[in-house]
C-alpha cells in the first residue's frame, strides 16, 4: 500500500500524479508495483553432443552447449481508469478520473453530453451510453473512482 509509487511515467495504467493535490487521502490504494501472485520457472539443459568426444574441436566446438529460460507469469497491474479530460479543471488531465456505473457492461465507457437549459448553461451532464460501466466526465463533475479499481483490467482491455 502507498500513496505515491509511480515517479517515473513507466506504465501508462497507473497515473503518476494524484487527481487532487491538495487531497492525497484517495491516492491511498494497492501499489503499482504489488504483484499479488508470480510464479517463475527456470530451465536448463546441456547438450549431450560429443561430451565424451577425445578430440578437443569436436567436444568444445561442437558439443557443450547450454540451452536455458525463464518463464515469469504474475497477476495483472491494478488500474486506475483515467479520464483524459480535465475534469477537476486544475489544468492538468493527467491524472483525472473516471466516474463508474456499477450497474454497467464490465469494459465499456462512454463520454459524456452536455444538457444545457434555455438560456444556454450547461446544467448537467448525460452520459451517451447508459449501459456503459465506465464514464469519462467532462468538467466540474467528481469522479468516484479511487486510485486503482477494486480489480485489475486486463491490459487488452478497450
Amino acid at each position: 500500500m502507498d500513496d505515491s509509487t509511480m515517479e517515473l511515467n513507466f506504465t501508462s495504467l497507473t497515473p503518476r500524479r494524484p487527481q487532487d493535490f491538495y487531497n492525497l487521502r484517495p491516492e491511498w490504494a494497492s501499489s503499482a508495483l504489488d504483484r499479488r501472485h508470480r510464479l517463475t520457472l527456470t530451465w536448463l539443459y546441456q547438450t549431450p553432443w560429443f561430451e565424451k568426444n577425445q578430440s578437443w574441436l569436436l567436444r568444445n566446438l561442437f558439443g557443450n552447449y547450454q540451452v536455458s529460460g525463464i518463464y515469469t507469469a504474475e497477476s495483472p497491474e491494478w488500474v486506475t481508469p483515467q479520464s483524459v479530460a480535465d475534469a477537476n479543471l486544475n489544468t492538468d488531465a493527467i491524472g483525472d478520473r473516471v466516474i463508474v456505473n456499477p450497474n454497467g457492461t464490465p469494459g465499456t465507457g462512454s463520454d459524456v453530453k452536455q444538457l444545457k437549459n434555455s438560456a444556454g448553461l450547461v446544467v448537467a451532464f448525460r452520459s451517451r451510453g447508459i449501459r456503459r460501466s465506465w464514464v469519462r466526465p467532462h468538467r466540474r463533475p467528481r469522479s468516484s473512482v479511487a486510485k486503482h479499481a477494486k480489480s485489475p483490467m486486463r491490459r487488452s482491455c478497450p
